[in-house]
């Protein structure tokens, strides 16, 4: 078990914790590469959606371990981004994607 806060191997743009990327660390981000930010939450928000997509769909065939898929699903729960847009964008199926942290 990893003590401490969960984090991604590279900073996106001021953190590299899991629970900092949320759509404001995006916005920075396309601040600092000097981007407008609607494409940058565009590109976003489209890979969150295929992401959450594909991988409730294929979870269950792929050769994981239970306790991998698991590890997968605590770790969407902590980043805000994911959560965040999952809501917005299955709410109209009367889904909600609970964070698990």
């Amino acid at each position: 078990m990893i003590d401490g806060p969960r984090k991604v191997a590279l900073t996106v743009s001021r953190t590299k914790r899991f629970d900092g990327l949320d759509e404001d660390e995006f916005v920075h981000f396309a601040g600092r590469i000097k981007v407008a930010k609607a494409p940058v939450l565009d590109a976003t928000r489209e890979t969150v959606e295929l992401f959450h997509q594909h991988w409730n769909e294929e979870k269950n065939y792929l050769p994981l371990y239970p306790e991998v898929v698991s590890a997968i699903e605590r770790h969407l729960g902590m980043v805000p981004i994911y959560w965040e847009l999952s809501i917005n964008l299955f709410s109209k199926d009367k889904w909600y994607m609970v964070p698990q942290i």
